[in-house]
């Protein structure tokens, strides 16, 4: 059994892409150079799509991984920027929750540079994420 790398690009919730020649070379010499298995997370946009959204379609890849969990002996999630945050509040909800990815050895969670809004709102959340309650958002805070 390999470990599993579930990977979420960054883009600010608006752009970016699992295509993108920068994160797949990135990921290739990862899996390469680690002899892990990567996935990279596909995810639908804003503002074309509510920005919930993309929380919904991290946690069904996770929730497929878990289908899968007889195939890898431990796993990590790493979430670049806004998919920081998302990975950090579907780990979080995963926990919470009974529907969680139990039989997942998930032994990691990275977060490269987060987004997060501790005392000041984020101009482009306020476009994207038209919903969110702002810094009381728990989505936006730690």
């Amino acid at each position: 059994m390999l470990p599993l790398l579930i990977y979420t690009h960054d883009g600010a919730f608006l752009v970016g892409s699992i295509a993108s020649l920068n994160y797949h070379c990135q990921l290739v010499s990862l899996a390469t150079e680690t002899n892990i298995i990567t996935l990279s997370v596909k995810y639908r946009l804003a503002p074309e799509h509510p920005l919930l959204v993309s929380y919904d379609d991290v946690c069904a890849v996770v929730e497929w991984a878990t289908s899968q969990s007889n195939h890898f002996d431990r796993v990590f999630v790493i979430g670049n920027n806004a998919k920081a945050n998302v990975s950090y509040n579907m780990m979080g909800q995963a926990r919470k929750s009974d529907h969680g990815p139990e039989g997942m050895k998930i032994i990691g969670l990275g977060l490269v540079h987060l987004l997060f809004m501790i005392d000041k709102l984020d101009k482009l959340i306020k476009y994207n994420f038209r919903t969110s309650a702002g810094l009381e958002d728990p989505r936006m805070n730690l």
